[in-house]
């Protein structure tokens, strides 16, 4: 058994352990779960297909189409055109001011911001002379002013400034789209009519990319004015984002066009699409080992229930006693906070909040276990066939069916039992339709309904509370009797039905125990009377037979017969004389009619007299005492003769009895309300009688009723025993024989009275 407990703690361990690992998996993937990568990844998707490629495609379009309109504005015959008039700015007075590229960088040197020899626009210290230009003409950087702070003064501080964003955004997209001689994986060509009329071509791949060679690339994008249509391998979402982003930058205008885009996806260049490749290869390794471990641990989850299942002990349980509704309806609400916590994961995976899935996987453990509990419990009930018979719905129609078989065809009783469950049923409709009305906002008719409902409810209640108190009073008269309380007739008023026939059948053995008792007192009058005159009718003959013995033995006749024969009579006449006595004092203690004599005694003294007076009785039956007793004092309320008598019959009977040569134990101990003294021995003979047996009068240890015993030792002991309010115990044991008496305290004695 103890075996089996350590391998079903085990089992519970390692489902508990493979739990908590696929909870921290679950956390885990959740740290993972906000990356773009994510859902492809899950998904097994190739890079090219996923979301993260189409992304830095729509990007590298973006900037392709805003290189083309930088190149249109900034260059001049495919080059960068510094003097290129590239912004003219009105005044309020209606002068116009020209503003190019060389402009802007001197005055972008007077602040200290310039391009590196990498075109990598620098911020540095601010020049001296910076704002001081002559007044109403024009300043180093080539910009009219007016010297009076104007809004116009304010416009051509803020335009310089933007053509050397503008024109750092330039050697960017240049670098990015590959035009520094670095290498990408991007290509396009832009064929357009912009909205001046002018055709502009765009390209970072110069003749390498035509319509021929689009489709090796492996990801393209191609769209002809001509045709007026356009092929992409790309997904439906990015080609959209595509095709909308030429049109919003007006690239499509003009209504003559050829574009094309291509993306290497060999990723032989070394640029954003090989590191997104690489970044995600990585990410989705991660991803897939998460995945391959959590539904290894799921499937283990599964085994190790499957072993607490198999290796989990048979035997019913203290929660198997309860009935299977109550288990079902908590496994469903266990069930419930596992679907509520599920679902919480999945919000916080969908929303990205962490606390959601912290709350999740806590509703999952607290509700997890205590659901395989319950389950188990249900398997344990269907291994043992118990699952009906702790059913509560299955007892009701076991208990329905039974009651009308055992109605037979008396139609008014099952009558009965079909009105009060189309009663309940009624009830039950009644209050649903009422709900369901004012559900509707039917005030009027489910009020109503509601107001018979409770009329209904009402009156089941008071019904319910009648039979209740008619059971009350059938149950406390029947209480009665089994204490002994006859004669007294159980009021029927107002029973009708099985109630009614319960309570006159509980009088008619009111009736018949009353009579019984009569009978058994009359009975154990007579035989009380009987043996009190048996008894003194013996003693007189016996006084005589005595006397004249005694006078037969003072002739000292000389024949040794009958001086034998005179030995042999004088003794079966004590012996007899002894019996006598002893019958009568059981007649008399068994009837009660002892005149008690109440004082306090102290039971460890009264022992130890007890012990010397029957120490020599002791030493030559060959017995020897080992007694072990409380600290006097050990007060008892009783009456020291009848208590004596009571140890001298105990001490008599094991100097008769017990096995020479043993040991007689004797024990005194004490409680908070109580004393009790226990003596046992090892009989002779083995004692083939129960204990309960021997203290009936003229019943002995030995069968042969060889030895010089009455029988009444025993019984005169306890009867004493009780009159004392004390309590006389035997217990037997093959031949071990022990005797324990209990009495209460003096203090709970007097209490008691």
């Amino acid at each position: 058994m103890e075996r089996e407990r350590r391998t079903e703690r085990a089992a519970w361990g390692i489902h508990a352990l493979t739990l908590a690992l696929l909870l921290g998996v679950i956390y885990l993937g959740f740290r993972y779960s906000d990356s773009t990568y994510y859902g492809d990844a899950v998904a097994g998707n190739s890079y090219e297909d996923s979301e993260a490629f189409g992304n830095q495609v729509v990007k590298s379009v973006r900037n392709a189409v805003r290189y083309s309109i930088l190149e249109t504005r900034f260059e001049t015959d495919g080059s960068l055109d510094l003097e290129k008039e590239v912004q003219t700015v009105t005044q309020e007075d209606g002068t116009e001011i020209s503003y190019t590229l060389q402009d802007a960088l001197d005055y972008g040197r007077d602040l200290g911001v310039y391009f590196d020899e990498k075109n990598h626009l620098v911020v540095g210290e601010k020049n001296e002379n910076d704002g001081k230009q002559e007044e109403g003409g024009r300043g180093e950087s080539g910009t009219q002013t007016d010297g009076g702070g104007s809004q116009d003064e304010a416009e051509s501080a803020l335009v310089p400034l933007s053509l050397l964003y503008q024109l750092s955004e330039y050697y960017q997209l240049q670098r990015e789209l590959g035009f520094d001689g670095s290498g990408v994986n991007f290509f396009y060509r832009f064929i357009y009519v912009d909205t001046d009329g002018k055709t502009v071509v765009s390209t970072n791949a110069d003749s390498a990319l035509s319509d021929e060679s689009v489709e090796d690339y492996g990801r393209y994008f191609t769209a002809t004015s001509e045709t007026g249509a356009f092929e992409s391998n790309l997904s439906e979402t990015v080609t959209s984002s595509v095709f909308s982003n030429l049109a919003y930058n007006q690239l499509l205008a003009g209504g003559t066009y050829e574009i094309m885009v291509a993306v290497d996806t060999t990723f032989s260049q070394s640029d954003a699409y090989l590191e997104g490749e690489n970044d995600y290869v990585q990410f989705a390794r991660l991803i897939r080992m998460l995945l391959t471990l959590g539904a290894v641990l799921l499937l283990a989850l599964a085994v190790s229930f499957a072993g607490l299942v198999v290796l989990g002990r048979r035997e019913l349980r203290g929660i198997d006693l309860w009935y299977a509704e109550i288990v079902l309806l908590g496994e469903a609400v266990m069930l419930f906070v596992l679907y509520f916590g599920v679902m919480q994961i999945r919000y916080g995976y969908t929303d990205g909040y962490w606390l959601d899935i912290v709350s999740g996987e806590v509703l999952l453990t607290l509700a997890y276990f205590p659901a395989v509990f319950l389950l188990l419990s249900l398997i344990r009930r269907l291994r043992q066939h118990q699952f009906a018979s702790r059913s509560l719905c299955c007892q009701a129609v076991r208990g329905l069916r039974e009651n009308l078989r055992s109605r037979g065809g008396r139609w008014r009783s099952r009558s009965r039992v079909a009105a009060l469950l189309s009663f309940q049923m009624m009830d039950l409709l009644v209050t649903a339709a009422a709900v369901l009305e004012l559900y509707r906002r039917v005030w009027l008719p489910g009020s109503v309904l509601l107001a018979a409902a409770l009329l209904l409810n009402v009156w089941n209640i008071r019904r319910i509370c009648e039979r209740e108190s008619q059971y009350k009073r059938i149950f406390e008269r029947v209480e009665s009797l089994s204490r002994g309380n006859v004669g007294r007739k159980l009021d029927t008023e107002g029973m009708t039905g099985e109630l009614a026939q319960i309570a006159g059948a509980v009088n008619a053995l009111d009736d018949s125990l009353e009579n019984a008792v009569r009978e058994r007192t009359a009975s154990e009058r007579m035989k009380t009377d009987l043996i009190a005159n048996v008894s003194h009718d013996l003693r007189t003959p016996l006084t005589s037979i005595i006397s004249y013995v005694d006078l037969l033995k003072r002739e000292n006749l000389p024949d040794p017969r009958v001086q034998e024969y005179l030995r042999i009579l004088e003794e079966k006449a004590a012996r007899l004389r002894t019996l006598t006595e002893a019958l009568m004092e059981a007649n008399r203690v068994s009837s009660g009619n002892l005149d008690i004599q109440w004082v306090r005694i102290d039971l460890v003294q009264m022992v130890n007299q007890v012990l010397g007076e029957f120490q020599e009785r002791l030493e030559e039956a060959g017995l020897t005492p080992v007694v072990h007793l409380v600290p006097p004092p050990a007060a008892i309320r009783a009456d020291g003769k009848l208590l004596w008598r009571v140890f001298d019959n105990l001490f008599t009977n094991v100097c008769k009895y017990a096995k020479p040569g043993t040991h007689v134990y004797i024990d005194l101990q004490e409680t908070a309300h109580s004393l009790i003294y226990t003596m046992k021995n090892v009989s002779a003979s083995s004692l083939e009688l129960p204990a309960e047996d021997l203290m009936e009068r003229f019943t002995r240890g030995d069968a042969s009723r060889s030895s010089e015993g009455s029988g009444l030792g025993l019984s005169i002991a306890r009867s004493i025993t009780e009159q004392l309010h004390g309590r006389f115990e035997l217990f037997t044991d093959g031949a071990s024989f022990r005797v324990r008496l209990v009495f209460f305290r003096a203090e709970e004695e007097r209490q008691k009275e």
